[in-house]
């Protein structure tokens, strides 16, 4: 993405949140990876069958979100929301609020 946009990178919100999501999805499976090898290294495969089965468990999910997120780069609705806040905030409210 710095590559592509460059400087301009520090007024892209929607990109840096992607982005940052996609590093903590990495980081996670990283430390989850970690902790279950080192389970499996104090009690064996068979003592740590609860960490392999939650790694599984969460790795799935993260491979998810991460498949969601890299595609949302470049199929998103960044410019309609962007109009919307624009509209709210030049109208001074959101129409529908409840009291």
């Amino acid at each position: 993405m710095l590559r592509k946009h460059g400087k301009n990178i520090a007024e892209m919100q929607f990109t840096q949140k992607r982005t940052a999501d996609l590093a903590i999805d990495l980081y996670a499976i990283v430390a989850v990876l970690s902790r279950t090898t080192r389970a499996i290294e104090r009690q064996g495969e068979e003592g740590a069958r609860r960490e392999l089965d939650l790694t599984q468990i969460f790795v799935a999910a993260a491979e998810k979100r991460l498949e969601e997120t890299s595609a949302s780069f470049d199929e998103n609705d960044d410019e309609l929301r962007k109009a919307v806040a624009t509209r709210a905030y030049n109208d001074g409210s959101y129409p529908f609020d409840v009291f």
